[in-house]
């Protein structure tokens, strides 16, 4: 397989083209339904994901990025030497607006930042017109979530760790 991602955390996204060199232990693809999930490179006993999203700028990827960023924070979590295999047909548009949303999601990184890292590893990735503006409402959505947390966090009159632990000093 070609890595493009070999040294982000843990996320490999791929397109097959020989028997893999590390083994995949998670795999997760946006193939549409009419398209084969199979693949001679993937592993028995791996866990997968499969989300039918056709590549066309009317599909909606969006919807998909809290489970896909779910799926991959949890294998990196039940082991940290995971590596997860995030595959579409062509590795250029639908796996790599995942892979995206995961970066913007726990690496705080924005739509330009995430986008420019993956493009790093593997310059033929462009998501589709409709898929950036879904990873542009993304990027909006975990600002309101981060927004709202912090006034979560001042109503309850809650201190962070730090503060807490600056108080005691």
């Amino acid at each position: 397989m070609v890595s493009v991602m070999q040294d982000s955390p843990g996320v490999l996204p791929m397109v097959p083209t020989s028997p893999p060199k590390r083994k995949i232990t998670s795999s997760s693809n946006s193939l549409p339904e009419s398209c084969s999930s199979t693949s001679p490179n993937c592993h028995s006993g791996s866990t997968r994901m499969r989300i039918p999203v056709a590549d066309a700028p009317s599909s909606d990827l969006h919807s998909h990025f809290p489970r896909a960023v779910s799926f991959i924070t949890s294998a990196l979590a039940n082991d940290p030497d995971a590596r997860i295999l995030c595959h579409c047909y062509g590795g250029v548009s639908r796996s790599a607006t995942i892979v995206v949303a995961y970066l913007m999601s726990t690496q705080k990184m924005s739509v330009d930042e995430a986008l420019k890292f993956v493009r790093g590893k593997r310059q033929q990735v462009n998501p589709n017109l409709g898929f950036m503006a879904q990873l542009r409402r993304w990027e909006k959505d975990i600002e309101q979530r981060h927004i709202r947390k912090k006034r979560t966090l001042s109503a309850s009159g809650s201190k962070s760790p730090t503060q807490s632990r600056r108080r005691k000093g």
